[in-house]
């Protein structure tokens, strides 16, 4: 092996390399065929991510019994369901998971 690359370097170039840009129907061929290997599927979900296709997705109609009327009603389920304290709490008053805020 090592002998055939010194026998081509030692070997005057017949003709220089020389590189050539595809012509357009060569391109036109290539994306052609790469787009006919993708499924539709495919093609519409990543234009999906470009937001330049309207929503395809089906709207999520909410049912009667999802909408609370009040917001006491949502606090009587989340009491009920032990998620929240029946303490009622004045609107001035601020919520803070911080636990500076208690010094």
């Amino acid at each position: 092996m090592y002998v055939k690359v010194v026998q081509l370097q030692e070997k005057p170039p017949r003709m220089a390399f020389e590189m050539v840009a595809p012509k357009r129907h060569e391109i036109t061929a290539w994306i052609a065929e790469s787009w006919s290997e993708l499924s539709a599927d495919t093609i519409v979900s990543g234009f999906a991510n470009t937001e330049l296709l309207p929503d395809t997705r089906s709207p999520v109609v909410a049912k009667d019994h999802d909408k609370p009327q009040d917001i006491s009603d949502v606090l009587n389920q989340l009491a009920d369901l032990g998620v929240a304290d029946e303490t009622g709490v004045s609107g001035d008053e601020l919520f803070s998971s911080d636990s500076s805020d208690n010094e």
